[in-house]
């Protein structure tokens, strides 16, 4: 059937369109770990340690995550990286992808 085609043809090409919505960058890891309580925990904690950054708080199966920072180069996490390491030691600067806003 044509319609399922074309509707398989309109969702890799907005697959791949989303993925040019993207930008390699670096984020601070946090957390990582299977339990949604602890990883609400440190997202709250965060908020209290750094209020003017936003703690992002996510779930692939099975394990649940919290990010802290969007940047480009690893060197500009290293600040804030230094100060979240005092109460979180096992945090880590990590390779992440961005989405781009088009704003």
């Amino acid at each position: 059937d044509i319609s399922e085609k074309m509707n398989r043809v309109v969702d890799i090409m907005r697959s791949k369109n989303d993925s040019l919505r993207l930008i390699d960058g670096y984020t601070i890891l946090v957390y990582s770990g299977n339990d949604e309580l602890q990883a609400g925990r440190v997202r709250n904690r965060l908020f209290d340690l750094v209020p003017e950054w936003e703690a992002k708080f996510s779930y692939k199966l099975p394990t649940y995550f919290v990010k802290i920072g969007q940047f480009y180069q690893q060197i500009e996490a290293q600040s804030l990286y230094r100060k979240i390491r005092n109460y979180y030691p096992t945090a880590s600067i990590v390779p992440d992808k961005f989405k781009i806003d088009n704003d």
